[in-house]
């Protein structure tokens, strides 16, 4: 298993973690930054986003689930989403 921190982890802005496995990957939490015109989504790659089958949201804060809908635009697959 593998753990990319693709977003700003050590701020309060675009949270994002992608965690790759060997039979499934999944995508915690989706976060916007608001203050950053041109770098506000997390830095996901193509190939992780059309690899995740989960999408796991922490909470509803805009800097855990903000990117939600662009993230919807780029998923090619059906993928769960689990949120608290």
């Amino acid at each position: 298993m593998k753990l990319y921190l693709t977003g700003e982890p050590c701020t309060q802005q675009r949270h994002c973690y992608f965690v790759e496995g060997e039979t499934a990957s999944f995508i915690m939490d989706c976060g916007y930054q608001r203050c950053y015109r041109g770098d506000e989504l997390p830095h996901l790659l193509p190939e992780q986003i059309r690899a995740a089958r989960y999408l796991f949201l922490s909470h509803s804060h805009e800097n855990q689930s903000g990117a939600l809908p662009y993230l919807l635009q780029d998923l090619n697959n059906k993928v769960t989403i689990f949120s608290s």
